[in-house]
């Protein structure tokens, strides 16, 4: 009798967990903010704002105002404004208002207003302000259509794809068209692979690799940036580039000065993705090692002193200082052109991707209070059992739950990935259908390298790239 007992509480305690679930979804109880977190900006000394720009906070002791578009980054002050505009009236508490600002906007320095998870901002008691709220996200990326497909480089130029300047193979063009992808990722060319030692050279804007050269590092390769740009031009697809992590010590002198260049060479229908170095979670890396460096000179603190926990102290603040460099150049209209990543680890439970989302928050490593617009995983597939694709299940649904209790509009991508079969036709076309119903855009590994690569190094079809190129025959065209 006492076991029964036991069982019918807790098939009543599993009840009414899942009726709160459901009425939390369906808005019949409000979920409750995390704890509120500090949006620090830098906004440029003459910014100018519309009318659209502008949330007026409330006076009161509980009184808040709802604040759009969500996450900020750039809040001020209008007290310090040198144009024109009204602050709005005061309200009673729990009241919101709107206001109006035109003009300069003289701000010079930096600001602060408390947000919380919903983005409401708290004014304080007795106050009263005029906030100044500009999107700092990417609007229309992974909003719909079926999941895009990229490629990655390989860890050498195989097939004579290129040779220098800014041209590129006839080949490798129609290749990249045909199948079709929609993204190229630059990685191994940026000299961030394991056949580079020690992450290559220390790199700053005045040292990157001249227009049009090649260099040799270690067993690696780096290009130029334009060469990288060009062959985005030439075929039609969005660039991704992953930037030498040493790039952080030259910040932001090393991301404005990129993001200008993109910005002026690439085709402006195209995006540009971009990303601090590669794999900041594997601590058996050239990242992550440094990442874990970086965290001890800076003195962060970590739960655990291992490269691994140091690493998510540390990635994402250089991920958050690159981005804010390129947001400072993509702005208005063109913010929609760059879409800022952040990767993370393919394991379940995800305890790194959380860690470093939930780093974020901290003001000491992100004072421009930005999220990514996309994170990105490398879940690899091995076929063939029910329990394989269960597995690989479970690590997209764990990376979508750790991003999304910190940033619900942050998308889930791949940097990386593919199976371990080089001739399973159907399982990397299982691959695909499972991967579609959890990320936007799927990178797959690599090119043409051999063994490794989704084509020949000739770059005529694989089992792996025919099963890409029914797919996306039956899944629709790519959109961008």
């Amino acid at each position: 009798m006492e076991a029964l007992i036991k069982q019918l509480l807790q098939i009543v305690i599993m009840l009414i967990a899942l009726v709160s679930s459901y009425m939390v979804a369906t808005g019949v109880i409000k979920k409750q903010p995390d704890a509120v977190r500090q949006l620090v900006a830098t906004v440029p000394a003459t910014t100018q704002l519309s009318n659209s720009d502008v949330s007026v906070a409330n006076a009161g002791r509980s009184g808040a105002v709802s604040v759009a578009p969500t996450p900020p980054t750039s809040v001020h002050d209008n007290t310090s404004s040198s144009g024109t505009g009204s602050t709005g009236s005061t309200r009673s508490a729990g009241d919101t208002g709107s206001g109006s600002s035109t003009g300069s906007i003289g701000i010079g320095g930096v600001s602060r207003v408390v947000v919380d998870d919903n983005n409401n901002v708290n004014t304080g008691s007795g106050a009263t302000a005029t906030v100044n709220v500009r999107a700092s996200r990417n609007t229309e990326f992974g909003k719909g259509g079926p999941m895009q497909i990229g490629i990655n480089d390989t860890w050498e130029i195989y097939g004579g794809i290129y040779s220098g300047g800014l041209t590129w193979s006839s080949a490798l063009i129609n290749h990249l068209q045909s199948v079709p992808y929609s993204a190229f990722r630059f990685m191994n060319f940026n000299g961030n692979g394991a056949q580079v030692p020690n992450g290559g050279p220390e790199e700053t804007w005045a040292t990157r690799v001249p227009a049009g050269e090649i260099q040799y590092p270690g067993q690696g390769v780096r290009i130029s940036y334009e060469a990288q740009i060009a062959l985005c031009n030439a075929a039609n697809v969005d660039c991704w580039i992953s930037v030498p992590a040493k790039t952080d010590k030259d910040e932001p002198e090393f991301s404005v000065n990129l993001a200008k260049l993109i910005k002026e060479k690439l085709d402006p229908s195209l995006k540009v993705y971009i990303e601090w170095s590669n794999e900041a979670w594997n601590d058996s890396g050239y990242s992550a090692q440094y990442a874990a460096q970086r965290a001890d000179e800076k003195g962060f603190k970590a739960d655990e002193d291992s490269v691994y926990v140091k690493a998510a102290q540390y990635a994402p603040c250089a991920a958050a200082e690159l981005w804010a460099g390129f947001e400072s150049v993509f702005t208005g209209a063109d913010r929609n052109r760059l879409v800022t990543v952040l990767s993370g680890h393919a394991v379940p439970g995800s305890w790194w991707n959380g860690e470093a989302m939930k780093r974020l928050k901290d003001p000491e490593c992100n004072p421009h209070g930005l999220y990514p617009d996309a994170f990105a995983i490398a879940p690899y597939f091995n076929p063939g059992t029910v329990e394989a694709a269960d597995a690989i299940e479970q690590v997209l649904k764990d990376a979508r739950k750790a991003i999304s209790e910190v940033s619900e509009d942050t998308a889930l991508i791949t940097y990386e990935g593919g199976t371990w079969e080089a001739y399973d036709y159907e399982g990397y076309y299982h691959y695909l259908d499972i991967l579609s119903k959890y990320v936007t855009l799927y990178m797959a590994y690599n090119l043409n390298q051999p063994q490794y690569g989704v084509a020949n190094e000739d770059l005529s079809d694989t089992p792996r790239l025919k099963a890409i190129r029914d797919w996306l025959a039956k899944n629709g065209a790519q959109v961008r």
